[in-house]
C-alpha cells in the first residue's frame, strides 16, 4: 500500500522510466509479500499456532482487495488535496491507514488465533516490513 501513495503524489514519482519502475514494483512485491509471510510464519510457531498459518496466510492474502477498496478512495482525496491542503486529505487519508492496522489485527486474532499482543506483532511486522521495502523500493527507483 505504501507504493500506491508514494506513487500517488506526484512529488514522490520516480524519475525512472515506467517499465523500470514496473518491474521493481513488481520484484519488490513479490519480496515483501515472502518475507512478511516467513516472518509471521517464525512467530506463529514460536506462539504455538503453526496449525493455523495456512488459514492465516489465505485471509490475508484475501484482506489485500478489501484493503485495496478501502485505501484506494483515501489515497485518491490525499494525492488530490496534497500536503499544502486544508489536511482533511491527510486526515482521511491517515484515518484509513489506522483502520486497516485494526484490520490487520482483527485477522491474526481471528484467523491465527492469535493473543492479543502476538496480534499486535503481527501489524508491528506488517508496518515495518512495508517501511522498508518502500525504501528499497524508492531506492532502486
Amino acid at each position: 500500500m505504501s507504493l500506491l501513495v508514494l506513487t500517488a503524489i506526484p512529488e514522490t514519482v520516480p524519475e525512472a522510466g515506467v517499465a523500470h519502475a514496473a518491474l521493481v514494483f513488481v520484484f519488490i512485491f513479490a519480496v515483501r509479500w515472502l518475507a512478511y509471510l516467513t516472518v509471521i510464519a517464525e512467530i506463529a510457531g514460536l506462539i504455538q499456532r503453526s496449525k493455523n498459518f495456512i488459514t492465516y496466510a489465505i485471509a490475508y492474502n484475501w484482506s489485500q482487495v478489501v484493503r485495496i477498496v478501502i485505501l484506494l478512495p483515501a489515497v485518491t482525496i490525499f494525492a488530490a488535496v496534497g500536503m499544502g491542503g486544508s489536511g482533511w486529505g491527510a486526515a482521511i487519508f491517515y484515518a484509513t491507514q489506522v483502520a486497516i492496522w485494526v484490520y490487520s489485527w482483527v485477522i491474526a486474532r481471528l484467523a491465527l488465533d492469535a493473543p492479543r499482543g502476538a496480534a499486535v506483532g503481527t501489524v508491528v511486522v506488517e508496518i515495518a516490513n512495508a517501511t522498508i521495502f518502500a525504501l528499497i523500493f524508492n531506492a532502486l527507483v
